[in-house]
C-alpha cells in the first residue's frame, strides 16, 4: 500500500508486483483505496484474473453440463483470445495510440481465458490441442519481437519496464 497520491512519495518496491507500472503510468492501473492507503493493480492483469476464474468456473460447470470446450472451433477461439491484448499492447508501445482501462480489462479477460485453457489442456493431456496452442504462442511472440526490433521500440520497452537497465546490444 502506498501514499502515492501525495506528490513526491514513491511507492514501495513491492508494489511493482501488483501494478508493474512506474508512477507515471499509474493511469494504466486500477486504484483501490483502503483508508488512507492506495493500492495500484495492473488493469490488464486484473482482467486476466477475472478471465482465469471465469474459465475455471466454466470448466467446472462442464462436468455437470457437457460443454464443447475441447473442439477445434472452441480451441480456435481460445487461440485468438490473446490477439486483442497483443494488438493493444503493441500499438501503445509503438506510440500509435493510448488504450483505455475498459479495453485493457476486456483484452486481459480474453487473455486469461486463453492462458487457462492452455493449462487445462496440459492437465487434461489434450496434447494435440496443446501443440496447436504452443504454435500459436510462438507465432504471437515472433511477430511481436519482430515489430519491436524493426521499429526500435524494444529500447522503449526496456526503459519503461526496467528503468536504469543498460543494454549494450544494438539492433
Amino acid at each position: 500500500m502506498t501514499d502515492s497520491d501525495r506528490p513526491g512519495v514513491e511507492p514501495p518496491a513491492w508494489e511493482i508486483l501488483l501494478s508493474h507500472h512506474l508512477v507515471p503510468r499509474y493511469g494504466r492501473t486500477l486504484t483501490l483505496r483502503l483508508r488512507r492507503r492506495t493500492i495500484h493493480l495492473c488493469t490488464r492483469c486484473s482482467g486476466q484474473v477475472v478471465g482465469v476464474l471465469a474459465f475455471l468456473a466454466l470448466f467446472l460447470f462442464s462436468f455437470r453440463q457437457p460443454l464443447p470446450l475441447f473442439t477445434p472451433s472452441a480451441q480456435l477461439l481460445f487461440a485468438l483470445g490473446p490477439l486483442p491484448a497483443a494488438f493493444d499492447w503493441v500499438t501503445q508501445t509503438l506510440g500509435q495510440r493510448e488504450s483505455t482501462s475498459s479495453i485493457r480489462v476486456v483484452s486481459g479477460l480474453l487473455l486469461g481465458f486463453s492462458v487457462t485453457d492452455v493449462a487445462v489442456l496440459v492437465l487434461g493431456e489434450r496434447w494435440e490441442f496443446f501443440a496447436g496452442a504452443l504454435l500459436v504462442f510462438v507465432i504471437y511472440v515472433t511477430i511481436i519481437f519482430a515489430l519491436l526490433k524493426v521499429t526500435g521500440a524494444w529500447r522503449k520497452v526496456l526503459e519503461e519496464h526496467f528503468p536504469g537497465f543498460e543494454s549494450g546490444a544494438t539492433p
